[in-house]
């Protein structure tokens, strides 16, 4: 019963968003500038930063090797990927990915958000959950 209940317990996640020049500085072998300290903080918590746009093209490349029609979400993130304002607005995004996952428990998000908020550098700084009615449901158009 108790694994019942633990599958219904909600996941979270930190996203964050830095300016243009942060976000490239954050994509580069050698990080610069205030990403540095973004990405200390970042390991000191077994975290590491994807860009948004960066995880839905390895998510559109995955699903291109091993067949769409496994991937419900291709043709939305495919649409995204393809879109040059998006690309943009999807490189200058990114979410936390802790010991390879990409959502875990509150307590560790909570900490993480924590050490982040005191950086100047997140210009926008959010926890998100994994409950459904919190997140963007794919359009109509999307859905096979």
């Amino acid at each position: 019963m108790a694994d019942k209940n633990k599958s219904k317990e909600l996941m979270f996640q930190i996203r964050f968003e830095l300016s243009d020049l942060d976000a490239k500085g954050m994509n580069l072998d050698s990080p610069k500038g205030n990403s540095r300290a973004l990405i200390s903080i970042l390991s000191s918590c077994n975290a590491e930063a994807i860009s948004v746009y960066e995880a839905f093209a390895g998510y559109c490349h995955e699903a291109e090797i091993n067949g769409i029609e496994n991937y419900p979400l291709y043709n939305w993130t495919k649409s995204v990927i393809s879109d040059p304002q998006k690309v943009k607005k999807h490189s200058k995004k990114f979410t936390v990915y802790v010991k390879g996952n990409e959502v875990y428990d509150k307590n560790t998000a909570e900490d993480i958000y924590n050490k982040l908020s005191s950086l100047p550098v997140c210009m926008k700084l959010n926890i998100h959950d994994t409950d459904p009615k919190n997140n963007p449901q794919m359009p109509k158009k999307y859905k096979l």
